[in-house]
């Protein structure tokens, strides 16, 4: 295996949709309270954004039937589990009154699930998930926090796009659509919550 393409594969399992949305959540609520009104949101958002989605990593690896299935089923379970957490996060913080701003980040990865399903199993157009998760949390940070964020998330969600691409796992315009998928809809519930 060449360099760029270990630099590339590690970049793509570096910025996994769980573990990104993790650490932009990590650092919201290290920086800005605004967000989280307690431990028990934070927790929550961990839960649904991270920790379920990627239970179904363990699980395909788990059931021998999938695992020899190989990518494209992980990749399947993936967005399923994805959906799970994310509607449990977005519910969570509807039923317990969170703030606007948990409620804005939560309903976009709900809104994202449900046009990436549309747009991939729907229409077959493969836009990128991991591009779409990605700069979802980096746009929320961007958003709340402002500054150098916006610089680095910049700099990340490049890295991804050139990743991706190295590694032949998408074409320019399926991360293009990824990435707008969670960014326009992260701006409209900004707008609109």
């Amino acid at each position: 295996m060449k360099v760029i393409d270990l630099i590339a594969k590690t970049v793509r399992v570096v910025t996994v949709p769980a573990l990104t949305s993790g650490c932009a959540m990590t650092l919201l609520w290290l920086s800005d309270t605004v967000i989280y009104r307690s431990v028990l949101d934070y927790l929550m958002v961990l839960l649904g954004l991270t920790m379920v989605p990627l239970l179904s990593y363990g699980f395909t690896a788990a059931v021998p039937k999938l695992r020899e299935q190989g990518r494209e089923t992980q990749r399947k379970y993936a967005m399923y589990f994805s959906a799970v957490g994310y509607l449990a996060a977005f519910g969570y913080g509807l039923f317990a009154h969170a703030t606007g701003p948990y409620r804005v980040i939560t309903g976009t990865y709900v809104i994202s699930i449900v046009l990436l399903l549309v747009l991939n199993k729907g229409l077959r157009f493969k836009a990128s998930g991991h591009a779409c998760s990605t700069a979802g949390p980096l746009v929320a940070m961007s958003y709340f926090l402002g500054g150098w964020y916006i610089v680095a998330g910049a700099a990340v969600c490049a890295l991804v796009i050139w990743a991706s691409m190295e590694q032949k796992q998408h074409r320019f315009w399926e991360l293009m659509t990824g990435s707008a998928v969670s960014g326009v809809s992260f701006l409209c519930l900004a707008l609109l919550i």
